[in-house]
Parts: C-alpha cells; sequence; structure tokens
C-alpha cells in the first residue's frame, strides 16, 4: 500500500514529524495506516499511522499559487507545519531540522510494519541547495524507529532533539530523555562527532558523514532497559540473487550502475526484514516491480539489536549487448539517476549524489518524460508532465498564453530572465510523443480531456514569436544569450506543433488541425529557406566557403551580423526532431540533413577526443547532452551504424576518464572548475537513444544494423513464458 504526495494536482509539500502519545510494554497490536486525503476546501494533505503504543501524523496546509499577488504568495509553499500529541507536546527531534524541510512522501505497508521516504530540499532559494533523504521504518514491535538519513550539500549533519528542560536528558554512549515515567532513547551510527546543549535549541548531535543511522527505542522507564544498537548496513552491500534459469550472482549495491535485472530474484532473508515494491514471492524467493527499494533486516535478542538498511534498484526492462557492455551499465545508471531525482512528482536537473552547482530546478530541455515512460516509469513520466503543464499556467498572466521559462525552481519561481522558446518546444514535443504512447490508454484520455487546452496555449505562445519571415525569435543559450533565430529553436518547435495536429485530430477539432498545420508549413518552409547557409563559425575558426549547413544562430535586426553562427552541435536540431518517426518532416537523404551532418562530423571535433563533437563556441568544451545526444540520433535515424559505433564507444571512453562516477556522464566536457557531472540533459539523451536502438520507442524492433547483439530483456514477458513456475 502506497500513499505519493507527489500525485496530488497540487504542489502539496509535507512534513514528516514523529508524535509518542501513549506508551505501554504492549507486544500486540499491528501498525496500521488511516489516511484522510487531500481536501481541497481546507486545502489540507492528512496521514496517519497508527500503532500499538504511538501515532505519527503528517499534514501540511498550502495555498496554490497566485500570479496577481507574487509579493505574498510566491508558490505552494506550505503555510503551516502541525505537530500534534498532548502527552509530549514540547518535544521535536529529526534531522536538519526537518520543520524547516520540504519533503515528498511515500508510504509502504508490509507484513512486518511500514517503512516511509522523504526526499526533500532546504527551503532557501539559491544554488546548491541541501538535499536529503530520510527512511523511516516503523516495526510492528517491539517499539522502535529505525532511520537512515542521507545528505548532500548540507554544511553539516546535524540531528536535534529539542526539549523544554535539559534535567530530563542523559548523554552516556547514547542520549535518553526521561519525563512522567516514560523514557525514549536515541542511539546513532556513526557516533555524533560532538554533542552540545544549546538554550531554546535543545540537544545537537553533528557528524562529519552524510549517511547516519538512528534507531530510537521508547517504554515505561521501570521495564525499560536499553539494548546495544549495532549496524549491519555494511554486510548488506551484498545481494544474492538468482536468475530464471537458476544461475546465482553477486549483485553490489553500492555500485550504481548495476540493479536486479528481469527475471531476477531474492532470496528471502533467514531475519526479519522489512522490503519495498515486491511483486511477488514464490518458492522462497522474493520477485520485485521496478524502482528504488529499501530493504531493511533486523535481529533483536536480549542484549542488542542489530539492524540495516540499504537502498537498491531494479528494472523491468533492461537492454544489453556482450559486444559492447556498456550499453546496460550506463543505462542503468542514467534510469536510476532519475529515479533519485524525482520529488514531488518532479525530475530535479541535479544528481544529488554528485558534486552539483546549479541548484534544485527543473530544466524544460531534459527528455525526462520520454526517457522514463520507454522504460516502463509511465506513472513517473506524467506527473511530470502533469506538473510542467501546470506550471506554464501559472506565467499566462505574462504572457497571455499558458507556457515554460527557460528553467524554474519547483516552486514556480524562475530561475533565468531567459524566455527560452527551445525549453519550452522541447517539453511540447514530450508531450505529443507522450500522447501517442498513450493514445488508447488511461493516460492519453487524460491528456485529451484534461490538458488539451494547455498544450494549444503552448503551441499559440510559440506562435506569437514568429516573424513575418517565419522565423521564431527566441533568447537562448544556443544564440549566445542573445535575440536572434536558429534551427535549436525552429526544429522542435515545428515539431512539437506537428505532434499536437495528431491530438487534435482525436479531439476532432478541425480548425485547429487546418491552423497549426499551416504553421508548421511556414516554420518549415522558413527553416529550409533562411536557416540554412554557409558553415562559417568563427568561435571554432571553421572558415567561409567550406560548404553549407544549418545555422546555430542568426542574429535578429539590432545585432551585428558578424554575430552569426554557423555549424556547431545546435545544427542537428533538424535530425533529432524532424527525423523523429513520428514526425518525418524532412527526409534523411535531403541535401541540407546530409551535407550538416558530414560537416559536424568532420569539423566539430572536441581537441580532448575528436570523436566528441564540441559546443557552439569553445573548442575545449563539448555538451555531452544537446551535442553528443543529437549527433548519435543523427547517426541512427540516418543509418550511419558505422560511425555510430564510433561515436557511442567515444561518450563511454571520454566519461569514463573523467571525475566521479564514471557511469554517469557529464553534461559538459572539459570545465574542471565547476563540476557538474550528473546534471541535466545528458541522462535523459542516452536512455532515449537506447530506447531506439532496443526498439522500445518505435514499431520497427530492435536495432540490429548498430549493435548485432543487441538484446532486450523484459520482466513480464519471462514471467509469462512457458517455463514452468518451479524454475524460479
Amino acid at each position: 500500500m502506497k500513499f505519493n504526495i507527489s500525485k496530488l494536482r497540487n504542489l502539496v509539500l509535507c512534513l514528516f514529524v514523529i508524535n509518542l502519545t501513549a506508551f505501554s510494554q504492549s507486544n500486540t497490536g499491528k501498525v496500521t495506516i488511516k489516511y484522510k486525503y487531500l481536501n481541497i476546501k481546507e486545502k489540507k494533505a492528512f496521514v496517519k499511522l497508527q500503532g500499538s503504543t504511538f501515532s505519527a501524523e503528517m499534514e501540511t496546509d498550502w495555498q496554490h499559487y497566485n500570479p496577481t499577488n507574487r509579493a505574498i504568495d510566491r508558490g505552494a509553499y506550505p503555510k503551516k507545519w502541525s505537530f500534534y500529541g498532548n502527552f509530549l507536546p514540547n518535544l521535536k527531534f529529526g534531522f536538519n531540522k526537518p520543520w524547516d524541510y520540504i519533503f515528498d512522501l511515500d508510504i509502504h505497508e508490509t507484513k512486518n510494519g511500514i517503512i516511509t521516504v522523504s526526499k526533500g530540499y532546504e527551503t532557501v532559494v539559491g544554488s546548491g541547495i541541501p538535499y536529503s533523504k530520510i527512511t523511516r521504518t516503523f516495526w510492528n514491535n517491539p517499539e522502535m524507529v529505525y532511520e537512515v538519513s542521507e545528505s548532500n550539500l548540507a554544511k553539516y549533519n546535524r540531528y536535534f532533539i529539542t526539549g523544554d528542560d535539559s534535567a530530563l536528558f542523559d548523554i552516556k554512549n547514547s542520549i535518553s530523555y526521561h519525563k512522567n515515567g516514560i523514557i525514549i532513547c536515541w542511539q546513532f551510527y556513526p557516533e555524533p562527532k560532538s554533542i552540545k546543549y544549546v538554550k531554546n535549541e535543545g540537544y545537537i548531535c553533528d557528524f562529519d558523514t552524510n549517511r547516519v543511522e538512528t534507531l530510537i527505542t521508547w517504554g515505561k522507564e521501570d521495564s525499560f532497559r536499553i539494548k546495544t544498537f549495532q549496524s549491519a548496513s555494511d554486510e548488506m552491500g551484498k545481494l544474492r540473487v538468482q536468475s530464471i534459469n537458476g544461475q546465482n550472482r553477486i549483485y553490489e549495491v553500492n555500485e550504481k550502475q548495476q540493479c536486479i535485472e528481469p527475471g531476477e530474484s531474492l532470496q528471502l532473508p533467514d531475519n526479519e526484514f522489512m522490503l519495498t515494491k515486491i511483486d511477488t514471492i514464490r518458492n522462497n524467493r522474493i520477485f520485485l516491480k521496478q524502482g528504488l527499494h529499501e530493504f531493511v533486516i533486523r535481529k533483536v535478542d536480549k542484549e542488542k539489536v542489530v539492524m540495516g538498511g540499504s537502498t537498491f534498484y531494479s528494472l523491468n526492462t533492461i537492454v544489453d549487448s556482450k559486444s559492447v557492455p556498456d550499453i546496460k551499465s550506463f543505462l542503468v545508471r542514467a534510469l536510476r539517476s532519475l529515479s533519485d531525482r524525482i520529488i514531488f512528482g518532479v525530475v530535479t536537473e541535479d544528481d544529488p549524489t554528485q558534486d552539483y552547482i546549479w541548484g534544485t530546478g527543473t530544466w524544460p530541455r531534459c527528455l525526462s518524460i520520454l526517457s522514463l515512460d520507454y522504460f516502463g516509469f509511465t506513472a513517473d513520466a506524467y506527473n511530470y508532465l502533469e506538473f510542467m503543464l501546470d506550471v506554464s499556467r501559472q506565467f499566462e498572466f505574462k504572457d497571455k498564453n499558458a507556457h515554460l521559462w527557460d528553467s524554474f525552481y519547483m516552486t514556480g519561481d524562475r530561475r533565468e530572465v531567459y524566455y527560452d522558446i527551445n525549453g519550452h518546444s522541447f517539453k511540447l514535443f514530450e508531450a505529443g510523443k507522450f500522447y501517442l504512447n498513450h493514445r488508447n490508454d488511461e493516460y492519453g484520455k487524460k491528456m485529451l480531456e484534461e490538458q488539451y487546452q494547455t498544450i494549444r496555449e503552448w503551441c499559440c505562445w510559440i506562435e506569437e514569436h514568429i516573424e513575418k519571415t517565419g522565423l521564431i525569435l527566441d533568447l537562448t543559450e544556443s544564440n549566445v544569450w542573445s535575440y536572434g533565430y536558429g534551427v535549436f529553436t525552429q526544429a522542435p518547435s515545428i515539431a512539437g506543433i506537428k505532434l499536437f495536429i495528431e491530438m487534435a485530430k482525436d479531439k476532432k477539432q478541425t480548425n485547429d488541425v487546418a491552423h497549426f498545420s499551416k504553421v508548421v508549413d511556414t516554420l518549415l518552409t522558413s527553416m529550409n529557406e533562411l536557416l540554412y547557409g554557409d558553415c562559417e563559425n568563427h568561435f571554432l575558426n571553421i572558415k567561409k566557403g567550406i560548404g553549407n549547413s544549418y545555422t546555430t544562430y542568426v542574429p535578429n535586426k539590432s545585432l551585428s551580423v558578424e554575430s552569426k553562427i554557423g555549424l556547431s552541435c545546435y545544427s542537428l536540431a533538424p535530425h533529432f526532431f524532424l527525423l523523429d518517426p513520428d514526425v518525418k518532416l524532412v527526409d534523411k537523404n535531403d541535401i541540407k540533413i546530409t551535407s550538416t551532418l558530414d560537416l559536424s562530423l568532420e569539423l566539430l571535433g572536441n581537441i580532448n577526443d575528436k570523436r566528441i563533437i564540441n559546443w557552439h563556441t569553445l573548442n575545449n568544451i563539448s555538451h555531452i547532452g544537446y551535442g553528443q545526444g543529437q549527433l548519435l540520433m543523427a547517426l541512427l535515424y540516418t543509418k550511419r551504424p558505422v560511425e555510430f559505433n564510433e561515436r557511442l564507444t567515444a561518450l563511454f571512453d571520454i566519461t569514463k576518464s573523467s571525475s566521479g562516477d564514471k557511469y554517469l556522464i557529464p553534461e559538459i566536457l572539459g570545465r574542471p572548475d565547476k563540476p557538474n557531472k550528473g546534471n541535466k540533459a545528458q541522462l535523459t539523451y542516452y536512455p532515449y537513444l537506447v530506447a531506439y536502438l532496443g526498439g522500445l520507442s518505435h514499431t520497427g524492433g530492435i536495432m540490429k544494423d548498430f549493435v548485432k547483439d543487441l538484446e532486450v530483456h523484459k520482466y513480464k514477458e519471462i514471467d509469462n513464458s512457458s517455463r514452468p513456475k518451479t524454475t524460479y
């Protein structure tokens, strides 16, 4: 059973606090979950957990973003966090002052109790926002809570215990609190670096590690005995899994490029355990749903409590190759990163386990929705799309139509001053593709019924910026943050509107079909006539007269013509968007397509590796997302397997040679002073192209021409095979 606040239409921000109301030594009873769902009238979301001797309640109040009064109401922030209880009303405790954090909360019910997982970030605005994840395990009995806190980018990892009187606390190897015949005990692994009492604050425990385990136990003072807490988390670093043919292997939990693969199962552990997202248990083996799993084990005797927790990953669909084994490793790492990032149904642009600098925001130019959808994370993909659609309506008061800025915080606040139509058009493209993937299921019907008008306004917003020439005036990165025109805006806009026309046909909106078909024709004609020309790029020392290509940037009338950029990684946008099998507005043999691709392969090599194409203005910097991603897809769409293999190998080689997690593709190559491994678009281009290779995004099947031994494995296909169930 699961309650996911991210599925609510509004941005519901939830704080988890623990309240101990009545204590006993009873070992009977079971943890139950009582829900009070979203109350629109009272603007509340509420969840209650009830155990034999404790209760925990979570509630949040919020107000939706009000664009007409931004000074007062700056987004869907919580307005009040309520702490309940009449027995110990002044006691609060938790990591990093949890009442100063906003969280997304999942609750999982298991046979032995419940696990709650909260991911959140501090409510400060700016870059480098601390990110945290806290997993709490409530066992049916005895009375204890086991917490694992993982903090990233925090200056320190702190645990606060706020009480009304320091005399009520006893500090030894543990911290205990005594009042009215009740005792509560906190034990930590590792031990705190320091414990100090601050007046009006309570006890503050400082740790020098980002991961801290905490065991909280309680009971009546006359019978309660403190047991030694020992952590078994390190021993859980390796899990034994078994494939459908009976072969065993070790799954390294801490190696994030590994996962439990389709058809594999876990042996039931001997000790008590809790495990989230179990699919089935057969013949003493556990089969899992896909996604992130929290695994907790426990062993209790008279003197000690041994507990451990770990997070591991499983996939129900995987693409593999023996000749190119890195395909699978990089795919698992990319999809795991996307899963790690999801909070409030949104994929943030940063990977919380890496050295990121950009702050917790969203980036429309990522292809997160499609990358998640193709590998079976459809609910997450739709949640993110719905978030984008809802946020875009918050900006319509400025520009009449719903639209997306270049990037923004998850609260709805803008991060940049640029309007960046190409980022907006990427999400229009994703919305259209997602709709076609699901036009006959609940998601497609929901989009058609509830989101049609908003997506139509996305098209209208692009149309408003079309000039008489038929080109879209944009202010964006590919335009060197200057007003102008380029194919990186024109091509995704054409593709996005073309896909919306399919929605309009299904909606039987004939006027919209006719109107936007003319818009597509205008944009396509203008792109081919006005955004194709000499490949000269003075930033990259590409001389005039070498050849013709799609144009990256043509400045508008107020700027110097000398600023024009001919060939760059952004010139490949028509290949990526307009050769797409659901769009098909250009021919792969068109001279504009072939000449641009040939010149890119010849002239855009990075100084560190000529197989990696560089950015648009600097020879020593390459954008592994927009640049290499578009190049690889261009080679797929134009059926060039030799060049594709060479360039894909280069991507693996250069990523593994850079600092940090070698299976996490960096966004920018050549920026050592600003580490950003794991940021933004690169993690969504790569799964996107692997989905195409594996036939997950089209009807053509596996692309054997590119990787001859490529295989796609799916859990349900294995599960429903003719093999007898006993083989598990």
